[in-house]
């Protein structure tokens, strides 16, 4: 018979495996079974919960995705519309559950044995854990009660394919919605002071994505609104771009115009060091190498309107039209292709002795460079404003294969070309005549006439419609652009520049 010992020895043993086995019951019950449910467990009923975290540190930025330094919170923290998103953890205290549960059994919450602390500490977790949930679905339910929102304006109407991601900070709390629409619509929201975030309605879709207007760095050549519309896929969202070249640093031209007009801007620089703004060809091609340049880097994603200038707020050929006047003022919405410059150029046949070079030059290449795309060569010659600025539309542009623009980016950027511009060179250098068979032929290649009389833009002494001053300065009637620009933006008073300059406007002329 064993001794008195060994029978209290074996009923202790007895005794601790049984309770060891109703912990484990009562912590699968309580703990693990409300676990299932946040994992998503097969028939574990739908809870929503929110998460709050610290996303990694950001990746080193490269220079296509630089932005202005100035980071945007995602989400404003006071705005209930928002909509949640159901989340795999809900965080106790800074932590995870998975973490929280690994502390308190490191720390000996589990360890039943000689443990008194056991019972006060669990029924302490399971409570707190309760309590934290139950409080969490409070704020969800009325976070997602619907609050009636007036839609802003909405600027584009095509939908992208997929949903675009929405850019992050780093520390910013996020709160979103589940299940994620297949497709936001991409409606590129005003800016407003008090509203610096998106903005979602009650079916998650984007209303106003936060981003501000008018933000242009001179220093790093970066638009905000541009490059966020890069980062995300979404360029082709983008009712209007200006496509600016620029020369030499710091630029030959000021930029700082680009700040005093309401639309987003890539400045493409024949400068070295600038990330994606730098042309990889170095100073050569004039403007056609970054007007071809742009078209065959974002070809599968152009905007609806592209705005192709040359970087100078005021010049000959715009007479006494600013830049960025003529961008605030300027009915892009009424037209598919329109000059932005002033001064008409005829050239011909029949005209004077430097029209007749110039239109031996537009036969020469007409062929070969126009690929049998731009119709048969015009035998009375062809009229448009001077000089290479202009807009057109994504349709008009895509209306040519990639390769064809290849083709003329390749011929604009051969380093054993000289491209300056030097009339007595004319017929000699063959870079100088491509620059002038570029600057004769845009608007034939945009699907234009290849005349254009005055009425597409007016034949008047123009006035200035935000000082009600005289704008021609040598008061010719033919350089009047009168009927394109009678279209005040209202997205200059969305920019805090624009809208400056636009109330400077008003008693004084800027020198540009």
């Amino acid at each position: 018979m064993p001794s008195p010992k060994l029978w209290i020895v074996l009923g202790v043993g007895l005794l601790v495996s049984l309770l060891f086995g109703f912990y484990n019951d009562i912590r699968a019950y309580f703990i693990l079974d409300h676990h299932d449910v946040l994992q998503g467990a097969e028939g574990a009923p739908e809870i929503s919960v929110l998460l709050h975290v610290t996303p990694p540190p950001a990746p080193a930025q490269t220079p296509l995705e630089t932005v202005s330094s100035s980071r945007l919170p995602l989400f404003d923290e006071d705005d209930a519309s928002l909509p949640q998103r159901e989340v795999s953890d809900i965080p106790i205290e800074g932590q995870s559950v998975e973490e929280e549960i690994v502390e308190k059994e490191e720390n000996g919450y589990s360890k039943f044995e000689g443990n008194p602390k056991f019972d006060a500490g669990f029924q302490r977790v399971k409570r707190e854990f309760l309590e934290e949930l139950e409080a969490v679905n409070r704020d969800v339910a009325s976070e997602r009660a619907p609050e009636k929102q007036t839609p802003p304006r909405e600027t584009v109407s095509p939908a992208p394919k997929s949903a675009p991601e929405v850019p992050t900070s780093a520390g910013a709390d996020m709160a979103l919605s589940t299940p994620q629409p297949a497709a936001l619509p991409v409606k590129w929201g005003p800016f407003s002071a008090d509203k610096p975030v998106p903005k979602l309605d009650a079916n998650g879709a984007l209303l106003d994505d936060g981003i501000r207007y008018g933000r242009f760095d001179e220093d790093t050549l970066d638009d905000e609104t541009f490059n966020q519309a890069l980062r995300r896929g979404a360029l082709k969202e983008l009712p209007v771009v200006l496509v600016v070249t620029s020369y030499a640093w710091p630029p030959a031209f000021p930029l700082d115009w680009i700040k005093r007009q309401p639309w987003p801007a890539f400045v493409s620089t024949k400068v070295a060091g600038k990330g994606i703004h730098s042309e990889p060809w170095g100073n050569v091609g004039q403007e056609d190498a970054t007007y071809f340049h742009f078209i065959t880097k974002f070809y599968d994603d152009l905007p609806e309107r592209m705005v192709f200038l040359h970087g100078h707020n005021k010049a000959w050929h715009q007479e006494a039209y600013l830049m960025d006047y003529l961008l605030r003022n300027a009915c892009f919405d009424e037209h598919e292709y329109m000059s932005m410059n002033a001064f008409p150029a005829t050239r011909s046949p029949k005209g004077n002795q430097k029209s007749v070079n110039e239109w031996k030059i537009i036969k020469k290449y007409w062929k070969p460079l126009g690929q049998g795309r731009l119709g048969p060569l015009p035998t009375n010659g062809m009229r448009e404003k001077c000089c290479a600025q202009f807009m057109v539309h994504r349709t008009r542009v895509l209306k040519h294969p990639k390769s064809f623009y290849e083709l003329q980016r390749n011929e604009m950027t051969d380093p054993k070309k000289s491209y300056k511009r030097e009339m007595k060179k004319m017929g000699v250098h063959v870079g100088f005549d491509l620059v002038l068979f570029y600057e004769s032929i845009w608007h034939v290649m945009w699907g234009e006439k290849p005349w254009l009389d005055d009425s597409k833009y007016g034949v008047c002494i123009d006035k200035d419609i935000e000082r009600i001053a005289p704008t021609i300065k040598n008061k010719v009637p033919t350089r009047c652009m009168q009927k394109v620009i009678h279209c005040p933006q209202p997205l200059c008073q969305e920019s805090p520049t624009c809208s400056q300059a636009l109330e400077e406007a008003k008693t004084v002329r800027g020198k540009g």
